[in-house]
């Protein structure tokens, strides 16, 4: 692998350097080339034009033109597919599968050496079909972040990617018209296929009990449906990784896929990692399948009563903990107020007791009324105050629960309501108050904060309500929101 690096000083220079240019302090830009072994047979050139920053850097290569300008734009003219591109995806899917059946037949021999030295001891209670079943995951995992390798790193592809398709969303039936989809496809498939008489999945074999028989037979039926598995795999990493490359492009952090400490870490992660690590695996299943065997032989001695209480305990008592911890922190709460108020000459009402008498849900718990003022006041409890609060209309919002990681996430609204009352000013007391809280039109979102105004209503914490009323500050906000 060689890369092409070209400095250029000042902003007016022409082609080459030019060490006697002193008019004007240099300034430095670095413009790199990724060239794959293998691809090192074209011709490169350099062309330097003498307005701004026109630094050009072009590569033949079989997949095409790449130019790379300043290192922000980066314009590519795609040729028709070529010998040496279809020989490059293929052994590149080629590579995939081997990195990854070497790396999974290394640690599963570990798994092996592992449980035969212990079987004579605690282990022998362990089902064979257990470790086989650890070596099978254990080799699907370890395809699932070779393959993510191969589609992070790859430097020319992730240009090609984003040149074309940087404004569309990725959809996995782009990865199926793709060319290179299907030659590394067979890369991929190429080795089992003629591998398929040698058992390359015995540990599957052993899973499914057919390792036994030895036959070419019973080698092609756990080997098919094993490839159409990885092909999946394939596929929905090549569907992630684009997912990942629009992310990192909308944030402008596609830098950090060139960090080679990054991609460093992660090779060692998947040759090192995986047989240092996954091999002790059973003993974590052991132990989980002992304190089973101990809790359906304390089943049972318990009887079905017991059983029920403790179920209903386990799934109602932390739910009723937090009401009540929220019920005694809004009494604590009020008390404070209603005394804040007779303290400063405001007029307190609770409609606590009201709303509850006439079914009224949606309305306002108190109200504090001075000088012809009167503030409608409705508390939103939060049992999950890490949650970022999203205001998206008068008088509703959500709270986002993102499951996952960045750029890689699912994203789960929990909606919540709040009463407004016309002509008087509404507001809505947070407690706990959250962590984040953002005002959202649908098209753009915005942060708030205490005591901001949105949507008519004035967001206030417990301290800065109290600090209102003290300060004798009451409806008045830091700025609109909306």
């Amino acid at each position: 692998m060689a890369q092409l690096v070209e400095r250029v000083l000042g902003k007016d220079e022409v082609s080459g350097p030019n060490p006697d240019s002193s008019s004007r302090q240099p300034r430095w830009f670095t413009i790199g080339a990724l060239v794959f072994s293998g691809a090192a047979t074209g011709r490169t050139r350099r062309n330097v034009r003498p307005k701004g920053l026109n630094v050009e850097i072009s590569y033949t290569a079989p997949y095409g033109k790449y130019i790379f300008c300043n290192e922000k734009e980066v314009n590519m003219k795609a040729r028709p597919l070529e010998p040496k591109r279809a020989l490059f995806a293929v052994l590149r899917g080629i590579s995939i599968f081997a990195i990854s059946y070497l790396v999974s037949t290394l640690t599963t021999l570990r798994i092996r050496a592992l449980y035969i030295q212990e079987s004579s001891a605690d282990f022998q209670d362990f089902p064979r079909e257990g470790v086989a079943a650890i070596a099978v995951i254990t080799s699907l995992l370890i395809f699932n972040s070779v393959c993510r390798f191969f589609f992070l790193y790859y430097r020319l592809r992730r240009v090609e990617y984003l040149e074309k398709h940087a404004k569309t969303p990725p959809t996995l039936r782009f990865a199926l018209q793709e060319t290179d989809t299907y030659l590394e496809g067979i890369g991929i498939l190429l080795i089992p296929l003629l591998l398929i008489g040698a058992h390359p999945f015995l540990e599957a074999e052993h899973l499914v009990g057919l390792a036994q028989r030895g036959d070419l037979l019973s080698s092609a039926a756990v080997t098919l449906p094993m490839l159409v598995i990885y092909l999946a795999i394939y596929l929905w990493q090549s569907y992630e990784c684009r997912r990942y490359f629009h992310f990192l492009h909308s944030t402008g952090e596609l830098s950090r896929l060139e960090h080679p400490v990054r991609i460093v870490s992660t090779a060692l992660i998947i040759l090192v990692g995986y047989p240092s690590i996954i091999p002790y695996a059973p003993y974590l299943l052991f132990s989980l399948y002992s304190l089973a065997r101990i809790f359906f032989s304390l089943l049972g001695v318990l009887t079905i009563p017991i059983i029920a209480t403790l179920v209903i305990l386990a799934l109602f008592l932390p739910p009723l903990i937090r009401y009540v911890r929220a019920r005694r922190s809004r009494r604590r709460l009020l008390a404070r107020i209603r005394a804040l108020c007779a303290a400063h000459h405001y007029v307190f009402i609770d409609h606590t007791e009201e709303n509850r008498r006439l079914g009224h849900i949606d309305a306002p718990h108190f109200t504090i009324t001075r000088d012809g003022n009167t503030f409608a006041c409705s508390f939103l409890f939060r049992q999950y105050p890490r949650l970022p609060l999203y205001f998206s209309r008068e008088g509703e919002g959500y709270s986002l629960c993102r499951l996952g990681i960045q750029g890689h996430h699912m994203d789960i609204r929990l909606p919540f309501t709040y009463p407004t009352v016309r002509g008087v000013t509404n507001v809505l007391l947070c407690d706990p108050p959250p962590t984040h809280m953002f005002v959202t039109d649908g098209k753009r979102t915005q942060p708030v904060d205490f005591p901001d105004r949105i949507f008519n209503v004035i967001l206030y914490s417990p301290a800065t309500l109290i600090g209102a009323i003290e300060r004798e500050h009451l409806g008045r906000f830091t700025s609109f929101s909306t």
